[in-house]
């Protein structure tokens, strides 16, 4: 089923949702809902870097993103931009 913010908010319905938790396969090896967990271990290449889970790789991007932040700032201090011509 997909959703979407109108049928949510204007259809009288029952709504159904798949709650999981944990990211180990079952004991006899099948596969379960545990496998939409971000630390289940199943490898993909981005640019060249294997991330062994989701979760590998949403690290990194959020460790790139912050740290280029952290890197504008410092480079676009205040005192150091040009001040506007009046």
């Amino acid at each position: 089923m997909k959703y979407n913010i109108e049928k949510l908010t204007t259809e009288k319905q029952e709504n159904k949702y798949l709650f999981f938790w944990g990211h180990q396969p079952n004991k006899d090896g099948s596969i379960s809902k545990t496998c939409f967990s971000q630390w289940w271990l199943s490898s993909f290449d981005v640019d060249g870097i294997t991330y062994k889970t989701a979760e590998h790789w949403m690290m990194a991007k959020k460790h790139y993103y912050l740290m280029t932040r952290k890197f504008s700032k410092k480079l676009f201090r205040p005192n150091l931009q040009p001040k506007p011509k009046s």
